[in-house]
């Protein structure tokens, strides 16, 4: 009988009818458990016999540890045997997705293999902090006294930045470069002290002859926060930075890129990224360019209907006057995204923002961040000369 609370309870020894399993759920079950041990059975019978002892050794030990623990029990650290069954679940979801992800792929490199096994991966909380208070001795290992063939995997990943410093030189250097005036002061301080071997003398003398102008000031107070960091590892970091800060330049260099960490629509975006074209500066150049000229051509394809209608004593309609105004504003738009706005503008501008240094931080590695970047560089003008030519 059911107790007064409604609930019921059933005794080995009890006389009370069992609750009835629907015959479908059981069959479902006993074909899972079937399936389930066949898979198992068939691994294990490959194994070596070693393999197989030791297996059958481990799987005791299971037992009698699983007959004396309770998921409650805390392991080490305030961790619990929930926490870690829980971390074990989320570990093989977060392989699923892998394996699914690079299957999807067409044409699968091992590049992308690295980036969804790293990006999926839970980031190293520990070892990003000591190497926050390393500093500079990473630079300091990077030289020729410190490289060691069983290190040498190790360097030649935190040399790549230094080996295509002159890419990255030459890119900064281009008279059409395309990040905004708030990147360029992010990245001068580096990119100065990445050139100069004095570079304590050039902050000094740059802040004894420094004017009294906004850019300069600027300029200088991104120089000022690139003191103590040692030439090599000023190349390596700018590396990193300008490939941040310019998707153009992680797409024909996506060797200096670093994938985005998050889930799979970060790796797949990152993916994605490394396969759009090196060209596509020159393509987003082509396709401003032909935009204005298209724009360019119907203003004075209107202008010359409104002539041809003065002539002939006919007033122009006013959907023609609005259609040639849009089309002349449209035009000097496109013009400035071409030929871009004089150094003078954007720097106006950000007087007028209150701020030097570009709006980002810690979300410059989202997807929502990165496709942001994109659209400024297909609608922003950028300025008509580079802050590193000299």
């Amino acid at each position: 009988m059911a107790p007064a609370g409604g609930s019921t309870s059933y005794a080995f020894g009890s006389h009370e009818a069992l609750p009835m399993v629907a015959p479908g759920l059981l069959m479902g079950v006993l074909l899972l458990v079937v399936g389930l041990g066949g898979i198992a059975a068939y691994i294990v019978s490959i194994l070596p016999p070693a393999v197989q002892l030791f297996a059958f050794i481990a799987t005791l030990g299971a037992i009698f540890v699983a007959r004396d623990i309770g998921l409650n029990d805390h392991i080490a650290y305030g961790v619990t045997v929930a926490d870690a069954i829980a971390y074990m679940i989320r570990l093989m979801q977060s392989c699923c997705w892998q394996f699914a992800i690079l299957l999807s792929i067409p044409g699968v490199t091992g590049a992308d293999v690295d980036i969804v096994m790293r990006g999926l991966a839970e980031p190293d909380t520990d070892s990003m902090r000591r190497a926050s208070k390393r500093g500079d001795e990473d630079a300091e290992d990077m030289k020729p006294s410190a490289l060691t063939p069983a290190r040498a995997p190790e360097l030649r990943r935190a040399l790549a930045p230094e080996r295509n410093y002159s890419a990255v030189r030459e890119w900064l250097q281009h008279p059409k470069l395309s990040i905004s005036l708030g990147d360029q002061l992010q990245l001068y301080g580096l990119y100065q002290r990445a050139e100069s071997e004095n570079f304590a003398e050039l902050v000094a003398a740059s802040a004894a002859g420094a004017k009294a102008t906004w850019l300069e000031q600027a300029k200088l107070e991104s120089q000022k926060s690139c003191l103590g960091l040692s030439q090599a590892a000023a190349r390596t970091q700018l590396a990193a930075a300008l490939a941040r800060a310019d998707p153009l330049f992680a797409v024909a260099h996506p060797e200096c890129a670093a994938p985005m960490r998050g889930d799979s629509t970060a790796i797949v975006f990152s993916i994605a990224e490394r396969r759009l074209p090196k060209g596509l500066p020159t393509f987003i150049e082509s396709l401003q360019r032909g935009t204005f000229y298209s724009s360019a051509a119907f203003v004075v394809a209107t202008l010359l209907r409104a002539v041809w209608l003065r002539i002939h004593g006919r007033r122009p309609k006013r959907t023609l006057t609005i259609a040639a105004t849009i089309g002349s504003a449209l035009s000097a738009y496109m013009l400035a995204l071409v030929k871009g706005l004089p150094m003078e503008v954007h720097v106006a501008i950000a007087r007028l923002v209150g701020s030097r240094f570009t709006v980002g931080g810690d979300n410059s590695g989202t997807v929502a961040m990165r496709l942001l970047q994109y659209l400024a560089i297909l609608t922003t003008p950028r300025a008509n000369r580079s802050l590193f030519v000299q």
